[in-house]
């Protein structure tokens, strides 16, 4: 090699670039971190999907007999599903009261319901009033729809499917302040609203196919109308003060009697499941015990013999099984059940039981009809929205991350920058 080569060379290596080891290192490792940052977003965005959905699977309704009572309910879990979240429910099987912060009670009156479907998915209903304000929720027969108190003289029908809400106004150039709905038919297709003019109650059939309401009566407050109660083939009775009125179907008059002072019919399972006699108990007093009376005449009538309670504070006859069973919703100081009492048995028996909390029930007449019960499996205290609410959070504390870290590392390498050049 000569020594004009060798120089050449030696000044060709001198003025060659050099490899940027250090910053093609750092360019790297700072991808492979930011990579590192978007895979631990992504699968914290999956698990905010992935979550929800395998705690709370898409309720499918079992076919007809396999529609059973629970025997047992839980609390609503904070963050439980509402009955306006998509895919609505199928059917309700159980509709609760209570009290507490799981029923919205926070600081004001409870204003939230529970519902309960036939694979335990626990929903929530808002409808704006405390259970113990007068307002009125109500199950109808096959689960599917519950009608409450709206705004004002309006009912509000929602149907838990297809999540439709329907607003029922009557047509009575705005005299009844209010409107509560009080008993449905066993079809589903009439509902008994009960109203009020300030001084005076009204009682209303509402068609629910076209919307019509019929006015059946008017009572003063003091007077009301303490039950309501359909038959099993359409018929209405209804008692105002210490008079039972029965209507046909469609809500024709049929007969009117009174009932001994202090009496009231014992609810919305008033009739007896044949049909042939109503069912009336002790209006006030620790002592429940039934006696039946003619729906045509108001005459003594014999029927099953079911055994009295004490010490209870009973809330009304809800329905009977297939077998003969009466079940009355009761109250006493731990919380809300149901008992059934057998014709002839020597004490009742309790079906459903609920957490302290719990200061009502309500139950589906299709699930009565069923006469079955299983095994209820409540909830725990944590709810699908709040799985979903923590994921959320969980990535946006990640991007948060990500970002701080990002512009840590943007102002590093400027001030670096700046420092090179100077």
């Amino acid at each position: 090699m000569t020594a004009p080569l060798r120089e050449a060379l030696r000044l060709a290596a001198e003025h060659a670039p050099a490899y940027p080891v250090q910053e093609r290192a750092i360019a790297t490792a700072r991808r492979r971190r930011v990579a590192a940052g978007l895979a631990a977003v992504a699968v914290i965005g999956a698990l905010a999907l992935i979550v929800p959905l395998t705690r709370t699977p898409v309720p499918v309704r079992p076919a007809g007999p396999a529609v059973a009572l629970p025997d047992r309910i839980g609390l609503l879990p904070f963050g439980a599903r509402r009955d306006t979240d998509r895919p609505g429910m199928t059917a309700a099987t159980v509709l609760f009261s209570g009290s507490g912060a799981r029923f919205g009670g926070w600081i004001d009156e409870p204003t939230r319901y529970g519902l309960v479907g036939p694979d335990d998915d626990y929903r929530t209903l808002n409808t704006g009033f405390s259970p113990e304000s007068g307002g009125t929720v109500l199950l109808s027969p096959d689960g599917r729809s519950v009608a409450y108190s709206g705004d004002g003289r309006a009912v509000e029908v929602v149907t838990l499917t297809d999540l439709r809400l329907r607003q029922l106004v009557g047509d009575d150039g705005g005299q009844v302040r209010t409107a509560d709905p009080v008993a449905w038919s066993p079809d589903g297709r009439w509902l008994v609203v009960r109203g009020s003019t300030g001084p005076d109650d009204v009682l209303s059939l509402v068609d629910l196919d076209v919307g019509t309401w019929t006015r059946l009566s008017d009572a003063s407050r003091g007077t009301s109308f303490p039950a309501v109660a359909f038959a099993a083939d359409g018929r209405l009775a209804y008692q105002r003060g210490s008079e039972v009125w029965v209507l046909g179907v469609g809500g024709a008059q049929v007969s009117t009697f009174s009932l001994p002072v202090g009496s009231v019919l014992a609810g919305r399972g008033a009739w007896t499941p044949d049909g042939s006699a109503l069912t009336v108990v002790p209006r006030n007093g620790s002592a429940w015990s039934t006696r039946y009376v003619d729906p045509g005449s108001g005459l003594t009538r014999v029927g099953p013999a079911l055994h009295g309670l004490r010490d209870l504070a009973v809330r009304e006859l809800i329905g009977w099984w297939p077998d003969g069973s009466a079940l009355v919703s009761v109250h006493d100081e731990r919380s809300a059940r149901i008992v059934a009492l057998a014709p002839g048995a020597a004490a009742a028996t309790t079906v459903l039981t609920a957490p302290a909390q719990v200061t009502g029930v309500e139950v589906a007449s299709e699930v009565l009809a069923s006469g079955r019960t299983r095994a209820g499996d409540p909830p725990g205290s944590l709810g699908p929205r709040f799985w979903r609410a923590f994921a959320d959070l969980l990535v946006a504390a990640a991007a948060i991350g990500l970002a701080t870290w990002w512009l840590r590392r943007w102002a590093t390498r400027r001030r670096s920058r700046r420092v090179k050049w100077s």
